[in-house]
């Protein structure tokens, strides 16, 4: 796993509230190779459709 300074460095919400974390993309990383648990199942799906709004979000920001 490569990682860089930007994907320790992030901020992200629990509860409305904002709290330090590691990247989205770190996060879907951390999470291959071995049976997920359902409960992580379920935050990766969440954790999925919140980098694809990001990205579609983005894309349309560039244009």
């Amino acid at each position: 796993m490569v990682s860089g300074k930007a994907d320790l460095a992030c901020v992200g919400p629990i509860a409305g509230m904002p709290v330090r974390c590691i990247s989205g993309q770190m996060q879907m990383q951390c999470h291959t190779g071995y049976t997920l648990p359902e409960r992580h199942v379920r935050d990766l799906e969440l954790l999925r459709a919140g980098l694809a709004a990001h990205m579609e979000n983005s894309d349309g920001a560039s244009a």
